[in-house]
């Protein structure tokens, strides 16, 4: 069981208060046979766990929610291809499952900075 999805669990249950898990594609996606090409592995992302102890009706915007115009609903039933671990170079993608399989909220920013401590 990874780590993430349990500690996820952990502080959920320590605080009883609404949890948002961020994280990176490999992670969130509900894959419980997600593969990657490079480096090829394959595992149970943290996401698979999260929705196997929560079910699918804990989220704020559903990509399964109908109706769907025929071309969006093919497109997220389709197998997905996604970027792979970046330090695997651009040959690594992930793959194993549609993006309504994996994902129930997609967030796209524009703009990525670096984290900054909240404390020095």
């Amino acid at each position: 069981m990874p780590a993430p999805a349990e500690n996820v669990r952990w502080w959920h249950s320590f605080t009883r208060n609404k949890v948002v898990y961020w994280a990176a594609s490999a992670h969130t996606a509900n894959a419980p046979h997600l593969q990657v090409s490079e480096p090829p592995v394959a595992f149970r992302s943290a996401g698979s766990y999260l929705r196997s102890w929560y079910g699918d009706d804990n989220f704020l915007l559903d990509l399964r929610a109908q109706p769907q115009p025929a071309p969006v609903r093919a497109w997220l039933r389709s197998t997905a291809t996604t970027r792979g671990f970046p330090d695997a170079g651009p040959s690594s993608y992930l793959t194993g499952g549609s993006l309504a399989d994996w994902f129930d909220v997609v967030l796209h920013t524009r703009e990525v900075t670096p984290t900054h401590p909240l404390v020095s």
